[in-house]
């Protein structure tokens, strides 16, 4: 039992010295040929193909939040409701809107229904709009807000940083008329309560709004997800973020 233990220590020790070695070579901040010692020392010893998988989801981890960095702002704050004569929030939840977009909602949702999120500056993504509810017309009444040609659903899944699983979004396509400005991108996620995500995108830059919005939702969770999320987003740079010593 004292080897087991002592074999599981070395490989957590190994996999924060490969990770760290390989974030540093990442961002130019260890010199490659001492990087590329450790890398493929430890490759060696602990199995290539492991570690191969390693350094590409500490890689894509590193690229998704330089993406996010670049091209979003911090958390939406959460629209908060009166239960009995006390302020809570609508629910437990985090997303970043692309940095054209206020992080603070507006009063008076409409329909009592539809929180929205204005742009501070223009941009490709002209608004987001924000509805929870557990009702069973929920999702009826989110699209009836949204006026036009409707397509869909279709699934979109997402993965946060580090996890396996992903997470579903129901997703309705709504064209307009010729005279109108926006499209619309209705996100609905089904899990203790129901969330509705809408991306106001404007015409003439769909493709560049819609990659926006579609970076915005990757960032989407809800629950204890939520919380940890607020977390990894203050810690910041995942080069930054080097495990502690202890497992």
């Amino acid at each position: 039992m004292q080897k087991n233990r002592r074999a599981k220590r070395d490989d957590y020790h190994a996999d924060i010295l490969l990770e760290t070695a390989f974030m540093l070579f990442l961002a130019h901040r260890f010199p490659r040929c001492c990087a590329a010692a450790v890398l493929i020392a430890l490759a060696a010893g602990c199995g290539v193909h492991e570690y191969e998988k390693k350094m590409l989801d500490a890689q894509s981890r590193l690229q998704r939040w330089e993406a996010e960095e670049h091209d979003l702002g911090g958390p939406l704050s959460v629209p908060t409701r009166k239960v009995d004569n006390e302020e809570e929030i609508i629910a437990n939840i985090f997303l970043r809107a692309p940095t054209n977009i206020s992080t603070q909602w507006e009063p008076d949702p409409r329909s009592k229904l539809m929180y929205y999120y204005k742009e501070a500056r223009s941009g490709p993504v002209h608004r987001i709009d924000l509805a929870v509810g557990e009702h069973k017309d929920f999702v009826t009444d989110v699209l009836r807000l949204c006026p036009g040609k409707v397509a869909g659903p279709s699934q979109t899944s997402i993965r946060l940083a580090g996890r396996e699983n992903p997470t579903n979004f129901e997703t309705y396509e709504i064209t307009t008329e010729a005279g109108d400005k926006y499209i619309y991108s209705v996100n609905i996620w089904s899990g203790s309560t129901k969330v509705a995500v809408v991306y106001w995108i404007l015409k003439g830059q769909e493709l560049k709004g819609k990659n926006l919005a579609k970076l915005s939702l990757q960032t989407f969770a809800a629950g204890m997800d939520a919380t940890e999320q607020r977390q990894v987003f203050l810690r910041g740079s995942p080069i930054a973020q080097v495990p502690a010593t202890n497992p």
